[in-house]
């Protein structure tokens, strides 16, 4: 027969995990500004961002995903769960906004490319491969590959942004469409200039960015830069 206090409890195989030395750096990625302000409160707060500058380990981003984050940040939408991002989805897909910007995608062999579009629906930078269980925007990451990659398009199409993410739902095949929608590519900096002008009584509505569910107000004509941070510059170790 088998004893069974000859069995780890698992809080003592957490503790054994916890006392290896085996760990691994964390990838980050540096989000730096010309100038931006960090808003809380449900927007109603902007506070200067020290430096102009924030660390992100998941995600940065323009477009759609940043305004769908901001939009469902509010008291009454939360009470919905993830619910909310369906009702705010379907808002902004109504009559998608085409975000004004260049953007400037620096690969890992230090070439320099400009995007050839005035106009962008997503972009979006990430160090992981899902930002939810099933939502696989980066379906060639793996976990602490340290490789940092862009997800971006452009389109005026609610149906075929919204075709989009279901194919993100579906595995991660929108990095993989016949059409070529969708850009998709590993880098090492990337660059936004922004175009949007300000718009009196929107509260920089299309001005808005997000980091790691954080979101920076940023000024029309200025720049928001993404860099990953280079090995052995990380600052946080985990026990792998």
């Amino acid at each position: 027969t088998l004893d069974p206090h000859s069995f780890p409890t698992r809080r003592s195989s957490d503790l054994s995990s916890l006392s290896l030395t085996s760990s691994r750096p964390l990838p980050h990625f540096l989000a730096s500004f010309s100038s931006a302000s960090l808003l809380t409160n449900e927007g109603r707060t902007s506070t200067s961002l020290p430096n102009n500058e924030l660390a992100g380990y998941i995600v940065a981003s323009y477009g759609f995903h940043s305004t769908l984050v901001a939009d469902s940040d509010t008291a009454e939408l939360r009470r919905h769960g993830d619910k909310r991002f369906g009702i705010v989805a379907g808002e902004l897909l109504g009559d998608p906004h085409r975000y004004r910007a260049k953007l400037t995608l620096t690969g890992v062999n230090g070439e320099e490319k400009v995007v050839d579009r005035e106009t962008h629906a997503y972009i979006l930078v990430t160090l992981v491969s899902n930002l939810e269980k099933t939502f696989t925007i980066s379906p060639h990451t793996t976990p602490l590959d340290e490789v940092m990659r862009i997800v971006h398009f452009d389109s005026g199409d609610g149906e075929e942004i919204m075709g989009v993410m279901k194919d993100a739902y579906s595995g991660g095949v929108h990095v993989n469409r016949s059409d070529g929608l969708v850009g998709y590519e590993e880098v090492e900096r990337v660059r936004v200039d922004f175009g949007e002008p300000e718009v009196e009584g929107n509260e920089g509505k299309w001005l808005r960015v997000c980091v790691d569910g954080l979101i920076v107000r940023v000024e029309s004509g200025g720049w928001m830069r993404v860099e990953k941070v280079k090995r052995g510059g990380e600052v946080l170790d985990i026990v792998v």
